[in-house]
Protein backbone atom coordinates (compact mmCIF):
# COMPACT_ATOMS: atom_id res chain seq x y z
CA UNK A 1 0.00 0.00 0.00
CA UNK A 2 1.22 3.62 -0.67
CA UNK A 3 1.60 6.00 2.23
CA UNK A 4 -0.82 8.74 1.86
CA UNK A 5 1.10 12.49 1.18
CA UNK A 6 0.95 14.50 4.58
CA UNK A 7 -1.32 17.66 3.56
CA UNK A 8 0.14 21.03 2.66
CA UNK A 9 -1.04 23.89 5.00
CA UNK A 10 -0.36 27.39 4.13
CA UNK A 11 1.57 29.11 6.78
CA UNK A 12 3.05 32.64 7.68
CA UNK A 13 6.64 32.81 6.20
CA UNK A 14 7.86 35.35 8.66
CA UNK A 15 6.16 37.04 12.20
CA UNK A 16 3.49 39.73 11.87
CA UNK A 17 4.24 42.51 14.64
CA UNK A 18 3.53 45.95 16.18
CA UNK A 19 6.32 48.45 16.70
CA UNK A 20 6.06 49.35 20.62
CA UNK A 21 8.12 52.05 22.80
CA UNK A 22 11.52 52.33 21.82
CA UNK A 23 11.24 51.17 18.37
CA UNK A 24 10.92 47.53 19.29
CA UNK A 25 8.74 44.80 17.75
CA UNK A 26 5.91 42.73 19.77
CA UNK A 27 4.87 40.09 17.45
CA UNK A 28 0.96 39.25 16.99
CA UNK A 29 1.30 36.14 14.83
CA UNK A 30 4.34 34.03 14.98
CA UNK A 31 6.42 32.51 11.96
CA UNK A 32 4.54 29.24 10.51
CA UNK A 33 1.36 30.21 12.11
CA UNK A 34 -1.50 27.94 10.11
CA UNK A 35 -3.36 30.36 8.37
CA UNK A 36 -5.81 31.31 7.52
CA UNK A 37 -5.76 32.80 11.42
CA UNK A 38 -6.48 35.54 14.01
CA UNK A 39 -4.84 36.38 17.21
CA UNK A 40 -5.33 39.34 19.78
CA UNK A 41 -3.08 41.16 22.14
CA UNK A 42 -4.15 44.19 24.42
CA UNK A 43 -1.90 47.06 24.51
CA UNK A 44 -1.98 50.06 26.62
CA UNK A 45 -1.35 53.75 26.47
CA UNK A 46 2.07 55.02 26.80
CA UNK A 47 1.71 58.77 27.33
CA UNK A 48 -0.35 60.47 30.37
CA UNK A 49 -4.12 61.83 28.29
CA UNK A 50 -2.87 60.22 25.12
CA UNK A 51 -5.99 60.72 22.59
CA UNK A 52 -4.31 59.09 19.24
CA UNK A 53 -2.41 55.75 18.80
CA UNK A 54 -0.70 54.67 15.73
CA UNK A 55 -0.60 50.96 15.11
CA UNK A 56 2.76 50.29 12.72
CA UNK A 57 2.82 46.65 11.26
CA UNK A 58 5.62 44.94 10.02
CA UNK A 59 6.64 41.81 9.15
CA UNK A 60 9.98 40.21 10.14
CA UNK A 61 12.29 38.36 12.26
CA UNK A 62 14.07 40.97 14.15
CA UNK A 63 13.27 42.40 17.26
CA UNK A 64 13.74 46.01 16.24
CA UNK A 65 10.62 47.46 13.85
CA UNK A 66 13.12 49.07 11.98
CA UNK A 67 14.99 46.29 10.19
CA UNK A 68 11.30 44.21 9.54
CA UNK A 69 9.61 45.05 6.34
CA UNK A 70 6.92 47.60 7.13
CA UNK A 71 3.52 46.61 6.00
CA UNK A 72 1.06 49.93 7.14
CA UNK A 73 0.00 51.43 9.96
CA UNK A 74 -2.95 52.48 10.84
CA UNK A 75 -4.15 55.49 13.27
CA UNK A 76 -6.76 55.00 15.89
CA UNK A 77 -8.26 58.29 17.83
CA UNK A 78 -10.86 59.20 19.93
CA UNK A 79 -9.40 57.48 22.94
CA UNK A 80 -10.69 58.10 26.00
CA UNK A 81 -8.37 60.72 28.27
CA UNK A 82 -6.32 58.83 30.80
CA UNK A 83 -3.24 58.14 32.97
CA UNK A 84 -0.85 56.34 30.96
CA UNK A 85 -1.43 52.34 30.94
CA UNK A 86 -4.92 53.11 32.32
CA UNK A 87 -5.95 53.04 28.26
CA UNK A 88 -6.55 49.65 26.42
CA UNK A 89 -6.21 48.82 22.81
CA UNK A 90 -7.35 45.61 21.84
CA UNK A 91 -5.43 44.89 18.30
CA UNK A 92 -6.51 42.12 16.41
CA UNK A 93 -4.60 40.63 13.31
CA UNK A 94 -6.31 38.31 11.02
CA UNK A 95 -5.09 36.32 8.41
CA UNK A 96 -7.17 34.88 5.50
CA UNK A 97 -6.25 32.09 3.31
CA UNK A 98 -5.11 34.76 0.60
CA UNK A 99 -2.66 36.25 2.72
CA UNK A 100 -4.45 39.87 3.11
CA UNK A 101 -3.95 41.11 6.98
CA UNK A 102 -6.73 42.27 8.27
CA UNK A 103 -5.93 44.92 11.01
CA UNK A 104 -8.58 46.21 13.92
CA UNK A 105 -7.61 48.79 17.21
CA UNK A 106 -10.87 48.83 19.58
CA UNK A 107 -10.55 51.40 22.43
CA UNK A 108 -11.70 49.02 24.87
CA UNK A 109 -13.66 52.07 27.02
CA UNK A 110 -15.22 53.72 24.17
CA UNK A 111 -15.61 51.03 21.59
CA UNK A 112 -13.80 53.57 18.75
CA UNK A 113 -12.12 51.37 16.14
CA UNK A 114 -9.75 52.02 13.30
CA UNK A 115 -9.21 49.06 11.03
CA UNK A 116 -6.72 48.41 7.82
CA UNK A 117 -6.02 45.76 5.20
CA UNK A 118 -2.50 45.10 4.07
CA UNK A 119 -1.01 42.37 2.35
CA UNK A 120 1.79 40.26 3.25
CA UNK A 121 4.87 40.98 1.14
CA UNK A 122 6.95 37.44 -0.77
CA UNK A 123 10.23 37.45 -0.09
CA UNK A 124 12.61 37.85 -2.54
CA UNK A 125 16.34 37.75 -2.58
CA UNK A 126 18.08 39.56 0.94
CA UNK A 127 14.56 39.23 2.51
CA UNK A 128 14.29 35.45 2.51
CA UNK A 129 13.23 33.77 5.99
CA UNK A 130 17.41 32.25 6.05
CA UNK A 131 18.68 35.88 4.87
CA UNK A 132 16.87 37.51 7.74
CA UNK A 133 18.02 34.97 10.52
CA UNK A 134 21.54 35.04 9.29
CA UNK A 135 21.67 38.46 9.89
CA UNK A 136 19.42 38.61 13.06
CA UNK A 137 21.96 36.27 14.69
CA UNK A 138 25.15 38.77 13.82
CA UNK A 139 23.40 41.74 15.81
CA UNK A 140 25.32 41.87 18.74
CA UNK A 141 22.57 42.26 21.85
CA UNK A 142 23.67 44.69 24.42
Amino acid sequence: PSAAAPPLVAVTPLSLSVETAGGYCDVIIARNTPVPCDRTRVFVTAKNYQRVVKIRVAQGESARFGDNIQLGELELSGLREGLRGDVEIVVTFEIDSDGILQVRAKDSGTGHEARAQLRLKGLEGSQSPESMRARQARQVVV
